[in-house]
């Protein structure tokens, strides 16, 4: 069974200024292993790549306009799932 993975902030939708660190905080159980944590989480950007890994960290974005935020979870099993949002990075 896949794991199922929350982005609990930033929100879906929300406008983030280029150079400012953005709290990046999410979730993934999964029901064989529990809590997924550490490397089993990655976050990656449509614009920027890989931004980190695990529950929480803070982004600075550096590149300006829409991204997708997708927060991948795997599991033991190596059954992967992900969420997603869009933000949108403004000048100063």
């Amino acid at each position: 069974m896949a794991p199922e993975v929350s982005i609990l902030h930033p929100g879906e939708g929300e406008m983030r200024v280029v150079g400012v660190p953005v709290p990046m905080i999410g979730e993934a159980t999964d029901a064989e292993d529990g809590e997924l944590q550490g490397a089993m989480l990655s976050w990656t950007s449509s614009e920027e790549g890989m931004l980190g890994t695990g529950q929480s960290f803070d982004w600075t974005p550096a590149v300006l306009g829409e991204q997708t935020i997708i927060l991948t979870a795997v599991d033991n099993d190596g059954t992967e799932s992900s969420d997603s949002i869009t933000l949108t990075i403004v000048p100063e």
